[in-house]
């Protein structure tokens, strides 16, 4: 099936790959789905091999979500690639996901079944082994409908005029993107656990302090015992109070701040215990054995167009104070490079004047 494809056919492509499973379901835009497991003499790099050259020779493939599929196909921003899924969020920036389902029913006018309908929340792997039938309706539709879609998402561009910025921004993206996954970013991993160590013991000092200034001990990271502690037995103005107790949030803290020396330790070991858990001690589970963490970028989540980032979120390590400056220093560059920070200024704005013809 796969040696069949030539350069006047647009394929439909859907390569899963998962812990020892691996396999492919593919679809011409005037045949069924075809569904073909990594088994037998067809091994891994066979089928990869096979589908790879397939992929070249069709006039265009066109497939959801193209980048984590890279990490079994090695495929190149020189092949005839068509990521469906990109299209649907140029064209519709604003939903949550941009699945098959999702664009089936946005551009085909089509409702069909979802991931979780066919395999509930079962992985790619055990949906296989424990339901074939159903394992294989899901992969069908993940193959076919991107190149039922194609024509429609291309005309949309072509109407909207981002075929440009598709084709010359956008799925260019898609492989810088997955070239910088694949290499990560190099972490101190001692460094950042010498630092989580340091931080356990000022976290235990401060809540020592606290404990003197209550006069009792109790559980800090209870909102309802801190409400008791600091609106009934420590006599502060409490700003609300609702049905499950006192509000203890930030905002409130903050404005009690002087009204007792106690509430500026709390603030000090939310921030501290935050920076252990979320950074310290949650980074160092992400540091791979090369050395770096390798990061997801995400191309169709934030509405304005920006990439984010996830497992790890990179893009919110703490700037603004000093332990979060410290925290940063833990992300280094390895012998002979450096690290480059570059940033739009004030880009918003100067979009705006843009648009506005405003020169000044």
């Amino acid at each position: 099936w796969l040696e069949g494809i030539g350069e006047t056919d647009q394929l439909g492509l859907y390569y899963f790959s998962e812990d020892d499973f691996e396999g492919l379901a593919a679809c011409k835009e005037d045949r069924k789905p075809v569904f073909i497991p990594a088994s037998g003499m067809m091994t891994r790099e066979v089928l990869r091999d096979m589908t790879v050259s397939a992929v070249r020779r069709s006039e265009s493939c066109c497939m959801i979500d193209v980048k984590p599929q890279l990490y079994s196909l090695d495929l190149t921003e020189e092949d005839p690639v068509f990521d469906a899924a990109i299209a649907a969020y140029l064209l519709n920036p604003l939903k949550d996901s941009y699945t098959y389902d999702g664009i089936a029913q946005d551009f085909l006018g089509m409702t069909v079944p979802s991931r979780a309908d066919w395999l509930k929340k079962q992985s790619l792997a055990e949906a296989y082994e424990k339901d074939a039938e159903n394992f294989g309706h899901y992969a069908a539709y993940a193959s076919m409908i991107p190149v039922m879609a194609y024509e429609t998402l291309s005309q949309r561009l072509k109407e909207t005029e981002m075929t440009k910025l598709f084709e010359t921004i956008e799925m260019p993206l898609v492989f810088a993107l997955y070239d910088m996954e694949k290499a990560g970013i190099c972490v101190e991993k001692d460094a950042l656990e010498e630092y989580g160590s340091q931080l356990t013991g000022r976290i235990a000092e401060l809540e020592k302090n606290i404990y003197e200034l209550a006069g009792e001990n109790f559980n800090i990271n209870s909102p309802k015992q801190l409400g008791v502690i600091l609106f009934e037995k420590l006599g502060l103005p409490a700003k609300k109070k609702t049905k499950s107790g006192y509000s203890t949030g930030a905002e409130v803290l903050e404005s009690l701040k002087h009204a007792h020396p106690a509430v500026s330790l709390l603030l000090n070991y939310r921030q501290l215990a935050k920076l252990k858990s979320t950074y310290a001690d949650g980074l160092v589970t992400c540091v791979a054995e090369d050395g770096r963490i390798h990061s997801t970028f995400n191309q169709t989540e934030a509405r304005t167009g920006r990439i984010s980032s996830s497992e790890p979120n990179l893009q919110n390590i703490p700037v603004r104070t000093k332990e979060g400056k410290r925290l940063r220093k833990y992300f280094i560059a390895p012998p002979g490079k450096v690290l480059c920070d570059a940033d739009y200024s004030q880009i918003e704005l100067r979009v705006l004047a843009s648009i506005a013809n405003d020169e000044n």
